[in-house]
């Protein structure tokens, strides 16, 4: 059912309510049975746990890919395949608790394995293309917990250490305006290991 058939029985009240000079404030809201064709609405920083870890992430839809900070990459074999192990440490902003109080960030520093799924090349703004790598890990972001593609970068000097790309927010709707919209829906632990 389209969203214009949906709002005719709305937009009917409304002409009767203009005739009678009553001002009436409502939204399309489309009936349970659809809710669930309607997208989540996320903020543009919302809670993550990525490999078990939680998280703050930066959503971004400039970005097809999605980022996470791993320092002290090293490069190993198993089973003939190319492997990486990574350190993924604290927030250095706020270690204990996430801005505007949304909830603990895992403040550890934690050792990941994963393999690596390939190479790309980052285009970045003002600066010179960058290759990284890529690895799968498991990450929940409102509530919905799937294995995700992560460049490995060096983000250090930004303020969110998970960066989420357009490849992995589906079919979420992201309010610019707001942030933590979805406090609470993806516990520390969810998907624990890259393995």
């Amino acid at each position: 059912m389209r969203r214009s058939e949906l709002c005719k029985p709305l937009s009917r009240a409304f002409a009767w309510a203009a005739a009678l000079g009553l001002t009436v404030v409502a939204a399309c809201v489309p009936p349970p049975a659809t809710a669930a064709a309607c997208p989540q609405l996320v903020g543009w920083v919302e809670p993550v746990t990525v490999a078990g870890r939680m998280m703050e992430a930066k959503l971004d839809t400039g970005a097809q890919t999605s980022s996470v900070d791993a320092q002290d990459i090293r490069h190993f074999g198993r089973e003939g395949r190319p492997w990486v192990q990574f350190r993924l440490g604290p927030r250095r902003n706020n270690p204990a608790k996430t801005s505007q109080g949304s909830g603990r960030e895992t403040t550890d520093d934690a050792m990941i394995e994963a393999p690596v799924v390939r190479r790309t090349h980052i285009k970045r703004a003002g600066a010179p293309t960058e290759r990284r790598l890529v690895v799968t890990l498991p990450m929940c972001l409102a509530g919905v917990s799937a294995e995700t593609e992560f460049t490995l970068s060096n983000r250090v000097a930004l303020e969110y250490r998970v960066l989420i790309g357009r490849a992995a927010l589906g079919q979420l709707a992201i309010d610019a305006t707001r942030t933590h919209v979805t406090v609470g829906s993806c516990p520390a632990g969810v998907a624990k290991t890259a393995r």
